[in-house]
């Protein structure tokens, strides 16, 4: 919980969040065939949601310092099986 008040950790996340905001404002304007027809409020809206989504992300990854690994929702283990599956059956399920 330390890293959570951390100057450091808030000032990594935020250029994180900030990337991933515009980023997602990018892709989101490139989605319009002329810039006339950008919904601006659902760009706008789409990129603030990615930023937040980009902290929580950041706070949920938080390592713990007991363990000295990161914790996360899906283990390492996990993705690397599911990976191994796919390619396993030629992306077939």
């Amino acid at each position: 919980m330390d890293k959570l008040l951390s100057k450091e950790w808030w000032k990594e996340a935020g250029t994180r969040a900030i990337r991933t905001f515009f980023q997602t404002l990018v892709a989101t304007i490139g989605t319009a065939v002329v810039i006339e027809d950008v919904n601006w409020w659902v760009v706008l809206s789409a990129s603030a949601l990615a930023g937040i989504l980009s902290i929580a992300t950041s706070i949920a990854t938080i390592p713990d310092p007991e363990k000295k690994e990161e914790k996360t929702l899906v283990t390492r283990e996990e993705i690397n099986k599911d990976v191994d599956e796919v390619f396993k059956n030629d992306g077939r399920e």
